[in-house]
């Protein structure tokens, strides 16, 4: 089948009705499963041969055609007396949360707030916020998350950009906003502290409240959340769902240009709780999950809260999250499962008080965010085994414009250096870079995600969405930036993100293949290469490592080893770093992921260590 074949196929296939492409998938699944014979092609969007880890049911089934709160409603009403989150030792039933989210949509109403309004949210995860999220649902307005550790312009720009009436916020960033309150044209300012919430006062917050209590005293757009909550108004009828009606808006990290915000729907967030309960985790209604991740981001808005609450878990709420506390939680909350990245699991390796660390309670361990080099994961499962866990990483893969959910891992779904499968109303396939042509099974391109969880646009920003979200014959792709492939058994690889790729006097460095080679040696806990200038070649390799803690080699020894390393490794000569740095960890960015451009930075004017 060539490429104009491939179309005319694809063509086809966009006119089945949704129960004709289900029972195709079905058909497929037989046949990947070995259960029938029939044709198959080269192209893995054809053949979906990762539906052969899917029951017939999973296929065929269906995602509820509901809003956000009455997926919530609908799941616990029955379950009043379970406990929905933990948040700062206070335990919430599910009875408390639907109460406080009744409140919290009545003082919206009260306060003016109607369906199709955005209205800003910046803050980290308290009670109030959830209820918000789920309140402005009910009302069909929409919250705007925003990092509240971005700069003051910054969030100003977001803020002006959504025309948003009201924001909401902490008193703990009030200054900033004391600042950007003439230059945003909101009517009020609503601000909580974090420690409502919770059972005992929070030392970092009690020593500041009294400074923002006199800051705010003196603007009238400020209004503190026990005066808004108090609002009444007349009962109100919750809106109905609406294909497509956007939910949210999060922000993107930046990876596929300049930020943007990328609009969820009910949908999308809907698709998310489907395809979690077909992914094989150990999950169930009362799993402790522990959930470390802001809500101003897509995996931490629908993998960390939207999902658990739903599904029925106890979720265990952490406003605050430091990399270095990772264990402590751990140690503490004891919980079946938890999420993040996977330079936290090293941080916890490393820590020789964590020796007799028992994690038996652990069923499941997702990792997303940065890719993970196979001697990485088989270090955390090697040590998630000796301290009693049955549990493996389950890696993921997706980006904000996927909802941040496209592929999952598990014992039968998994390779060494793999991301997983697509989940099960998910497909991905390679495709030339640049183009809409889709590269046969194997074969390395730009990876696109076609999914029932695509964002709906980004906001307000036409030319943005149509060079990602692409309409294709078969209907519309995400196109990630990522390059990578798919295998023969459905099974997907990343290799690097287009923009990470370096180009050397004209030759393709992927730093990926260098990573994961590098992170084999037995003494590097971990590694990253970036690109930096270079007279002759435009453009060379740059290697930065960290050391395993308790190393008993000196740098000197280490960077002569890994010399010799690279005059045996399997790779072309370009692929050669042409400086090295040990250093004490790879800086993260704010949700966890390697600073690949603070690496960059910190390689200015500074003499390093040349390989031969």
């Amino acid at each position: 089948m060539n490429i104009t074949e491939l179309k005319e196929y694809k063509t086809k296939l966009a006119k089945l009705d949704e129960l004709e492409k289900k029972k195709r998938d079905v058909y497929l699944s037989k046949i990947a499963k070995g259960e029938i014979q029939g044709p198959q092609t080269e192209y893995s969007s054809i053949n979906k041969t990762s539906l052969k880890y899917f029951t017939e049911d999973e296929i065929m089934g269906d995602i509820p055609k509901e809003t956000c709160y009455e997926a919530l409603y609908n799941n616990n009403i029955n379950h009043k007396d379970d406990v929905c989150f933990e948040y700062l030792e206070r335990k919430y039933t599910y009875g408390e949360f639907f109460e406080l989210i009744d409140k919290t949509k009545e003082a919206l109403v009260a306060s003016g707030v109607k369906d199709g309004d955005v209205v800003t949210v910046c803050s980290i995860t308290t009670p109030e916020i959830l209820a918000l999220f789920y309140a402005l649902n009910r009302i069909g307005a929409v919250p705007n998350f925003v990092d509240l550790r971005y700069p003051a312009n910054t969030i100003k720009n977001y803020i002006n950009e959504a025309k948003s009436d009201y924001v909401f916020t902490l008193d703990l960033v009030m200054p900033l906003f004391n600042k950007i309150s003439n230059d945003i044209d909101t009517k009020e300012i609503i601000y909580l502290n974090a420690a409502n919430g919770s059972l005992k006062p929070i030392s970092f917050i009690s020593k500041l409240k009294a400074k923002h209590d006199k800051l705010v005293s003196n603007n009238k757009k400020f209004v503190n959340w026990d005066n808004f909550i108090n609002r009444k108004a007349e009962p109100t009828d919750d809106v109905s769902y609406v294909p497509d009606k956007p939910a949210a808006i999060v922000h993107t990290g930046g990876t596929t240009g300049v930020p943007k915000g990328v609009v969820l729907s009910n949908d999308d967030f809907n698709s998310i709780i489907y395809q979690v309960k077909t992914a094989r985790t150990k999950q169930r209604r009362g799993w402790k999950f522990l959930n470390i991740m802001p809500p101003f981001i897509a995996y931490g808005l629908g993998l960390g809260l939207y999902a658990p609450l739903v599904l029925g878990w106890n979720t265990v709420i952490i406003p605050k999250f430091e990399a270095n506390d990772f264990s402590k939680l751990l140690k503490k909350h004891k919980p079946n499962g938890v999420m993040g990245v996977p330079a936290y699991w090293l941080n916890v390796m490393n820590d020789k008080k964590n020796k007799k660390l028992n994690l038996s309670f652990l069923d499941d361990v997702l990792v997303g965010g940065d890719k993970t080099p196979s001697a990485i994961e088989n270090r955390i499962n090697q040590y998630l085994k000796d301290h009693n866990s049955n549990a493996i990483l389950s890696k993921g893969y997706s980006m904000t414009e996927a909802s941040s959910l496209a592929t999952f891992s598990n014992r039968i779904a998994n390779k060494p250096e793999s991301v997983g499968i697509p989940l099960v109303k998910t497909t991905i396939a390679a495709f030339e870079p640049g183009t809409q042509n889709e590269l046969p099974v194997g074969e390395v391109g730009e990876l696109c995600i076609q999914s029932t969880n695509m964002m709906v646009e980004y906001f307000e920003n036409e030319e943005e969405t149509e060079k990602v979200k692409q309409l294709h014959e078969d209907g519309y792709w995400i196109h990630s930036g990522d390059i990578g492939y798919v295998d023969k058994d459905g099974i997907v690889f990343v290799n690097d993100r287009i923009k990470r790729m370096i180009i050397r006097s004209g030759f393709k460095v992927f730093p990926s293949e260098i990573e994961k080679r590098i992170n084999k040696i037995h003494f590097i806990n971990s590694s990253a290469v970036v690109g930096i200038p270079d007279a002759v070649d435009v453009t060379v390799p740059k290697l930065y490592v960290t050391l395993k803690e308790g190393t008993y080699v000196t740098k000197e020894q280490a960077l002569e080893t890994i010399n010799r390393f690279f005059d045996e490794v399997d790779l072309p000569p370009y692929f050669r770093p042409t400086e090295i740095e040990i250093i004490d960890q790879l800086p993260l960015t704010l949700i966890g992921k390697v600073d690949y451009d603070k690496l960059k930075d910190l390689s200015v004017g500074k003499t390093l260590t040349k390989t031969k």
